[in-house]
């Protein structure tokens, strides 16, 4: 058991959920901020042979989400059939980089995690601002984007905590991310190819930043934005 209830709940203050692993199961805690009725819903057993069922399509990598954040009068720069790692009007930059694709997810599984951090349905996670095209864009709900900073907040005190204790590994921040990556595993039915989501879960310092500027969190999915490596030649 990597913590003990009461841990939790004093180390987060939670109204959003916190997976955590007794009895070799995932488990997802959810708490109200007021002290409220803290209630348990059993995601993964680790010790089940098809956690993860191998009949799951493989990710569709022509497709992908970008997760970004710009004031609202920035979405001007960019076309929602293409995406903000396309310039538009004439611009030499776009308003996201093609390295901050995330391919082949769905909005499905982007709102996996909202059900992950907050231990309620995902349906109402994403709100559909606009479509052209084959592209959509989404913008965060506010619920979603307050979940996603209270799982940055913790993972920053986790970290402060390990670093006080003069601890080089990291070993409190860390396993709250790996019960995070886990438990969105599980929770997003993701093919048996993606063996983590870890890369993705840097959204939650993206909230942050949304919120520390009274902005929206929105994610794009649409096509895959190519992307080259230039090599030298000798």
């Amino acid at each position: 058991m990597l913590y003990q209830p009461g841990d939790i709940l004093q180390a987060g203050g939670l109204h959003t959920g916190v997976a955590w692993e007794r009895w070799s199961q995932w488990w997802l805690i959810s708490a109200a901020r007021d002290g409220g009725t803290v209630t348990w819903r059993r995601l993964w057993d680790r010790r089940a042979t098809a956690a993860r069922p191998s009949g799951r399509p493989a990710l569709d990598r022509d497709l992908t989400v970008v997760v970004f954040t710009v004031p609202t009068q920035r979405l001007d720069e960019m076309d929602v059939a293409t995406g903000p790692c396309v310039p538009v009007g004439g611009s030499a930059e776009a308003l996201c980089s093609a390295l901050s694709q995330g391919r082949g997810e769905t909005p499905r599984q982007t709102a996996a995690l909202y059900s992950v951090l907050t231990g309620r349905s995902p349906d109402d996670a994403l709100i559909l601002v606009g479509r052209s095209g084959a592209g959509a864009l989404y913008r965060c709900a506010d619920e979603f984007l307050e979940a996603m900073v209270d799982a940055n907040e913790l993972l920053v005190r986790l970290a402060d905590q390990d670093q006080a204790a003069g601890d080089s590994e990291f070993s409190r921040s860390g396993a709250q991310w790996s019960l995070f990556d886990r438990a969105w595993l599980a929770m997003g039915e993701w093919p048996p190819t993606v063996v983590s989501t870890r890369n993705r879960l840097t959204r939650l310092s993206l909230a942050a930043n949304a919120r520390a500027n009274s902005q929206a969190l929105y994610c794009w999915f649409g096509p895959t934005v190519a992307t080259f490596v230039i090599r030298a030649s000798e």
